[in-house]
């Protein structure tokens, strides 16, 4: 644990649980642990972390516009997993949601609909984003996975990004500016 954080394991049933469910199918990825009960959350690998932009995008969906460099993002880094659900796990286990991948730029944003600044202009759109969650402090684990502390959102692009002692790239004011929480990222090699 790093920043402060602090997180606990979630079993299936706790899950369920949480949302306010009876029961459920899982649609998962990864082993979310042991337990009767299952929850519908699908697990997202791929993820990657730009060193222009500094941003969280998806280099599978083929949509890769960065605002820091004509070329797109770059793809060096950890693969990270990201979690998809159709319901709230609530703010009592350390997850938001409402965050979305933009279809024109690749990256995560939050906000549905259009929002923020998007590199490849105007701005971000959720259109044919499945609604993921983010934890944040005093999060609930979902899975065994680490977790990589630190990522900020920006309230120019209202994007998810990593601060690596430098503020990125932002297509609303040039560079991140961070507000809120934050947010831990899982990830594997």
């Amino acid at each position: 644990m790093t920043r402060g954080f602090s997180s606990t394991a979630l079993s299936r049933r706790g899950l369920l649980k949480a949302a306010g469910l009876s029961a459920g199918l899982v649609t998962v990825g990864a082993t979310l642990g042991a337990g009767a009960a299952d929850a519908a959350v699908t697990v997202q690998s791929g993820w990657r972390y730009c060193s222009y932009c500094h941003g969280l995008w998806w280099p599978s969906s083929g949509h890769n516009v960065c605002f820091g460099r004509a070329g797109g993002h770059s793809r060096g880094s950890w693969s990270y997993k990201m979690y998809a659900y159709d319901y709230s796990l609530g703010s009592s286990y350390g997850w938001q949601p409402g965050w979305y991948w933009c279809s024109r730029c690749g990256l995560m944003h939050y906000g549905s609909g259009t929002s923020g600044y998007c590199a490849a202009g105007g701005s971000h759109t959720s259109s044919g984003s499945a609604q993921y969650g983010m934890a944040h402090e005093g999060f609930t684990t979902l899975d065994s996975y680490p977790y990589q502390f630190g990522w900020r959102y920006c309230v120019g692009c209202r994007g998810i990004w990593w601060p690596s002692g430098a503020d990125g790239s932002c297509p609303a004011y040039g560079v991140h500016y961070p507000s809120g929480y934050d947010y831990a990222l899982a990830y594997y090699g």
